[in-house]
């Protein structure tokens, strides 16, 4: 019984040894920068998500827009634009001053981050 323990005790410690380094290097978007205009009624995304290699398997992996707690756009990716951040641009023509559009930016390895942003 006791050595079935300690083997045990030595798997979860072995599996954690290897997780540590992927878990280490994944991480989520640091930053969402927005900007709308409400005449052309487009929203520009900058999503800060530093990566080794864009077209790689760490980058932004999806986008979620919601528009007075509605979702109207999911986009999926496949790669990001730069080492340093995704880049996006929407239409969103019902959008009017004092909507709150929120915007969710979703690592392929770990992680999210939220932006609530209210029309002006």
């Amino acid at each position: 019984m006791q050595r079935k323990k300690l083997l045990l005790t030595f798997c979860l410690f072995l599996a954690l040894l290897l997780l540590l380094p992927a878990v280490a290097l994944a991480h989520p978007p640091s930053r969402i920068n927005a900007v709308f205009n409400p005449e052309t009624k487009v929203l520009e995304l900058s999503i800060l998500h530093q990566v080794g290699d864009p077209r790689g398997d760490h980058y932004i992996n999806s986008l979620t827009i919601s528009l007075n707690g509605k979702v109207v756009i999911e986009q999926v990716f496949l790669s990001q634009f730069t080492q340093a951040e995704q880049k996006a641009l929407y239409l969103l023509n019902d959008a009017q001053e004092g909507d709150v559009i929120e915007i969710k930016a979703v690592c392929s390895k770990f992680g999210e981050q939220t932006l609530t942003y209210q029309v002006e």
